[in-house]
Formats: C-alpha cells, sequence, structure tokens
C-alpha cells in the first residue's frame, strides 16, 4: 500500500475515533446537565463543537502529508479534497483556520464565564443571556473574518501544484516574509490568548478558596472540578498542538532529515488532544462521571441478569 494510502487511512481512523468520541461528550452533556451547569454546559458545548469542526476538515477533508517537491518540503492534501479543484482546497484550508481560531476564543469565553460564575454574578449572567451571547457571537465573527483573511493570504502566496491526482502547497523563497509575519501574528494571538486564560485561571481560583466557607463541600468541589476542567482542557493544547507545531516547524525550518517523521506526528497529536480533553471534563465534573457510570452499571448488570435467567431456566429443565 503507498505510503499517502496509509496516512490517509490513519487519518480516517483517529478522526474517526476523535468524532464518535466527541457525539458521545455531546450526548452526555446535553442530557445530563443539571440546570446548575447550564452556563458551563453551553460555554463547553461552544468549545467542543469547535473542536469537531476543526477535526472533520482537518482530519477528513484535507489530511496533509509531508513530502519532497523540488528540493523543498511541502504539505500534500491526500484527503477528501483531493477529488475537487483548486477552489475547494482555498476554503478547506481557510475553513481549518476559522475553526481553530475560534476554538481558541470559545476556549476563552469557557475561562470568562468560569470566572464570571465564581465571583457571585451568576444573576447578572442569566439577566443578561442574550447580551451575552450577542457578543460571543460577535467575537467568534471577528475572530473568523480575521482568521479567514490570514488563511485566504497564506494560501494565495503559495503555489497549489498538482501531484498523483492531489494538491501540494508550496512556498517560494521570496513569500518567506509574508509566511513568517502571518506566524508572527498568529503567535502573537496564541500569546494573548495564554496569557488572558492563565489570568482568568489564577484569579478564579484564588476567588473559589476564599469563598470556600461560603459554601457547602458539595458545591465547593464541583466548583472546584469544574475550574481545575478547564485548565487541564487550556494545557493540553499547549503540550500536543502547539508545542509540536513550534518543533515541526524547527525541523523544517533547518532541513533535518527526519523532520518529515516530526512533522507527520504533529498533524495527528491534535485528535489525542481532543479526545483527552473531552475525556477530562468527563471524568472531572461530577454529574457526567455518575451518568457514565450509571450507562456502565447498567450495561454490566443486564447481561448477569440474563445468566442468571438462563442458567436457572437450564437448571429447572434438567430437574
Amino acid at each position: 500500500m503507498p505510503s499517502d494510502a496509509i496516512g490517509s487511512l490513519l487519518y480516517y481512523l483517529i478522526a474517526g475515533v476523535g468524532l464518535i468520541f466527541g457525539l458521545f461528550f455531546i450526548y452526555i452533556v446535553v442530557t445530563k446537565s443539571p440546570p446548575t451547569l447550564r452556563v458551563y454546559r453551553n460555554t463547553i458545548l461552544n468549545l467542543v463543537v469547535w473542536y469537531m469542526i476543526a477535526m472533520f476538515t482537518f482530519g477528513f477533508m484535507q489530511q496533509p502529508i509531508n513530502t519532497m517537491y523540488e528540493g523543498r518540503s511541502c504539505p500534500k492534501f491526500v484527503g477528501l479534497v483531493s477529488y475537487f479543484d483548486r477552489n475547494v482546497h482555498v476554503a478547506v484550508t481557510v475553513a481549518i483556520g476559522i475553526s481553530c481560531e475560534n476554538t481558541v476564543l470559545a476556549m476563552c469565553i469557557c475561562f470568562f464565564y468560569r470566572y464570571d460564575q465564581i465571583r457571585g454574578l451568576n444573576a447578572t449572567v442569566t439577566s443578561r443571556s442574550s447580551y451575552r451571547m450577542l457578543i460571543c457571537g460577535a467575537i467568534h465573527v471577528v475572530g473568523s473574518l480575521v482568521s479567514g483573511m490570514g488563511c485566504y493570504l497564506l494560501i494565495s502566496s503559495a503555489n497549489l501544484v498538482k501531484s498523483d491526482g492531489a494538491y501540494m502547497m508550496c512556498f517560494e523563497d521570496s513569500n518567506y516574509s509574508l509566511v513568517a509575519a502571518l506566524n508572527f501574528v498568529e503567535g502573537l494571538a496564541i500569546t494573548v490568548a495564554a496569557a488572558t486564560i492563565t489570568v482568568l485561571s489564577v484569579k478564579s481560583i484564588r476567588i473559589l478558596k476564599s469563598k470556600r466557607e461560603l459554601m457547602c463541600p458539595r458545591t465547593y468541589r464541583l466548583q472546584k472540578r469544574l475550574t481545575l476542567s478547564l485548565v487541564i482542557m487550556a494545557i493540553l493544547p499547549i503540550l500536543f498542538d502547539f508545542v509540536p507545531f513550534i518543533i515541526g516547524s524547527v525541523c523544517m525550518y533547518f532541513k533535518f532529515y527526519y523532520s518529515y517523521l516530526v512533522y507527520e506526528v504533529a498533524c495527528r497529536t491534535p485528535f489525542l488532544e481532543v479526545v483527552l480533553s473531552c475525556a477530562v471534563t468527563l471524568g472531572f465534573v461530577t454529574p457526567y462521571r455518575e451518568a457514565i457510570l450509571r450507562i456502565v452499571r447498567k450495561k454490566t448488570v443486564i447481561p448477569s441478569i440474563v445468566s442468571i435467567v438462563v442458567t436457572s431456566a437450564s437448571h429447572h429443565s434438567e430437574t
């Protein structure tokens, strides 16, 4: 089997597992969230939906595989987009940029609402929920426009070369300044988002500790788990997205021998990050964890009852 086919099959496998797990996560969050977690439910669903859009467009539609073309390292797109023309490649690349940017914005929104709730503004959040939703929608619209424009500039400066039925995106040496500028802006935006999340996390933890005496142990434990789950979800993208991307970029810039292998790993680690993020939320948040345990117990109890009934029936037939 050719290497491109193997790489594509691996993309379909890990992206499919991630989407199935994401759908199960959405089912648990939608059906098992108590009324007290309404705000948390809405913000976390917003985040996971953007995660899944990025996962689908990247893991099913695009599927970049590193290849060499005229002495340059170029990503080759072997996913479903390979069956379409150049315009669809541009649209899918822009869609990936928009979904990734909105994922970062959704993460910031999660931390803002978490901080707002812990600070004791639940009444404000409830009474102005429509206004808050409009603000969040406006943030996503502006982020989509900015990221879409940046992705369009990036792909416009590249050469889309067709080889073996698939397009490759290569950059000329004269366009490296634009690519470097766009990467700098992207890095700056990620730094600002990371700083915002860090500040909101520290403030949320401090306020939660200061209000510990005003809460019952169960409420405090739930609020602490909600906050810690978000903190872990913010750390996971750094470990599985940002760090592999930086390492892969450095290896490709200096043309290391194994840069292609680092690139392949960096393109697939985000899928693991999405699954781990969903697993952390389901494990940390008590209502979701208890709902999963009830489902597991039902699955184990029913076969046990059936086996007991069958054993009893066979025993009576023998007698």
